[in-house]
């Protein structure tokens, strides 16, 4: 997939600090425990005080006091370069974080380009460079809506039905014959069928 990440990584290639690190691994370790339990992380494109807190650097001055811990915290596996939001894992890897609008066709090509694998290979193939919350359900959604899969990965629910043996009579009871034609042109002997 060099051409969805390529380009993107060739920007926004710079160190990640070595406190932001630690602070990163202490909030991931946060992040695992909430999704555990089933409130996991929301899409942090969609909390405009975290969004901004992330590429500015700062908040609105009338936030109140719990809200601005709220926020931090929320803001500490965030990085912004360049525009760029990137998601900064335990083990210090960073991740892109697409934008909503642009999340669909980053799927769709991953999808695509790389032979219409499933659920889990096209996941596969994100993941080492991006990261978002709900990427499994967004991934899911577009390979279940791709109209080539539907048409290769046709499921017949039919069962097999059980076969029953013919009842032998006795010899020359029962003939069988293979039939192939009519073949242009006709035979030599005038013949339009093989048997």
């Amino acid at each position: 997939m060099p051409d969805l990440t390529a380009a993107f990584f060739a920007r926004n290639t710079t160190s990640v600090p070595e406190p932001m690190l630690q602070q990163t691994a202490a909030a991931n370790t946060d992040a695992n425990e909430a999704f555990m339990k089933g409130t996991g992380p929301t899409d942090v494109w969609l909390d405009s005080p975290v969004t901004s807190y992330i590429k500015q650097g700062s908040m609105a001055v009338d936030t109140p006091a719990h809200k601005k811990l709220c926020i931090q915290h929320e803001g500490e596996v965030y990085w912004s370069h360049k525009e760029v939001l990137h998601c900064i894992m335990a083990n210090g890897q960073r991740k892109g974080v697409p934008p909503p609008h642009a999340r669909a066709d980053l799927v769709k090509r991953a999808h695509e380009q790389n032979g219409h694998f499933g659920i889990r290979r096209t996941t596969a193939l994100l993941l080492p460079h991006y990261w978002w919350a709900g990427m499994g359900l967004n991934v899911r959604h577009m390979v279940n809506k791709c109209a080539v899969c539907d048409k290769v990965n046709a499921a017949f629910n039919s069962s097999t039905q059980q076969l029953y043996p013919l009842p032998i009579q006795g010899i020359f009871y029962r003939w069988g014959v293979d039939l192939a034609g009519p073949f242009n042109p006709i035979s030599d002997s005038g013949n339009r069928y093989v048997w």
